[in-house]
C-alpha cells in the first residue's frame, strides 16, 4: 500500500488537504472494499478548550481536514487492508501551535475618559487558508495597564499554553 505525498507539519491555521489515496503499486484502491482508515490524535495540550478528543482516540476526518483543524497535535491516518489485499500503512502529520505576533491584533480604537477602568475587546486573528481566521478568546489573556486615567493605555495578549 502507498500514500499519496504530502506536507506532513503544519501551523495551526493552515489548510490540510483532506483527500487521501491508498494504491498498490499504481492501482488506486477502494476505500471500505479493499481498506479501512482509522484515525487518532495526540494533542499538546490537554483541557476542555484545547483538546477536541481524548489523546489517542479515533477522531472525525470531518472535524480535521480542510478548515477545520480544532487543535495544534499530532495526528496518525492508518489504512488496514481487506480483501484481496494485505499490510496497511499510516501517515503522521503534525499541527504546530500558532505563536502569537503583533501583526495579529487588530488596533483598539480611541476611548472616552470615564474615571473607570477602561478595557475595550481585543480582536486577535492570523491570515491562513486565504482569509483571515480569528483566534478564540478562550485561547489567550488579555491584560490592561494604565487604562483609567487619560493618556495611552496598554494591553498586553498572552497565548494560553
Amino acid at each position: 500500500m502507498d500514500g499519496k505525498p504530502t506536507p506532513a507539519v503544519y501551523t495551526y491555521g493552515d489548510k490540510v488537504d483532506g483527500d487521501i489515496t491508498v494504491k498498490a503499486n499504481d492501482t488506486a484502491l477502494t476505500e471500505g472494499q479493499d481498506y479501512t482508515l482509522t484515525y487518532s490524535y495526540q494533542p499538546f495540550v490537554t483541557g476542555a478548550n484545547t483538546q477536541p478528543v481524548a489523546a489517542g482516540t479515533d477522531y472525525d476526518p470531518a472535524q480535521v481536514f480542510g478548515d477545520n483543524i480544532p487543535a495544534a497535535g499530532l495526528y496518525v491516518v492508518t489504512a488496514s487492508a481487506k480483501g484481496s489485499y494485505t499490510g496497511s500503512g499510516t501517515f503522521v502529520f503534525l499541527v504546530q501551535q500558532r505563536n502569537l505576533e503583533d501583526g495579529m491584533l487588530e488596533a483598539i480604537g480611541g476611548e472616552t475618559y470615564t474615571g473607570e477602568k477602561i478595557e475595550p475587546g481585543v480582536t486577535v486573528s492570523y491570515a491562513g487558508a486565504g482569509a483571515d481566521n480569528l483566534i478564540a478568546a478562550e485561547d489567550y489573556t488579555v491584560a490592561y495597564q494604565d487604562n483609567i486615567n487619560a493618556g495611552t493605555a496598554k494591553a498586553t495578549v498572552t497565548a494560553k499554553a
